[in-house]
């Protein structure tokens, strides 16, 4: 990690990142809030088929998804939403959503949340 002085250019190596598991997916947390100052946080969520999170909204993040690879169905609506590798989604906070892994193999999604904080729950 590099902090020179105030905010600045913050590099983390993937050796650095800290993993965490949360309903069956294995989150990758890239930046955290400690490391932008609480503007945002990156993560990477690998899902296996199958799975994802139960539908629920945020009270103090926006969030944003990127499709990397996997067959995604992202919930919002009401409704399942079919999401193809490079699909980028935004959910602002308040909105209930969700995200599953529709296909056979692992759904690796690049995740951003604004502001920091989500990574510490």
């Amino acid at each position: 990690m590099i902090h020179p002085g105030n905010m600045s250019t913050v590099l983390i190596p993937p050796s650095k990142a800290t993993v965490l598991e949360a309903f069956g997916d294995q989150l990758t947390v890239h930046l955290s809030g400690a490391d932008t100052q609480g503007k945002y946080a990156l993560f990477t969520s690998i899902s296996q088929p199958g799975g994802g999170p139960p539908p629920h909204s945020h009270a103090n993040e926006d969030e944003l998804f990127m499709v990397m690879d996997g067959h995604a169905e992202f919930y919002s609506g009401g409704a399942w939403h079919a999401a193809p590798v490079g699909t980028a989604v935004f959910t602002p906070r308040g909105v209930v959503h969700s995200f599953r892994t529709a296909g056979t193999t692992p759904l690796r999604l690049l995740v951003q949340t604004t502001p920091a904080g989500f990574e510490v729950f």
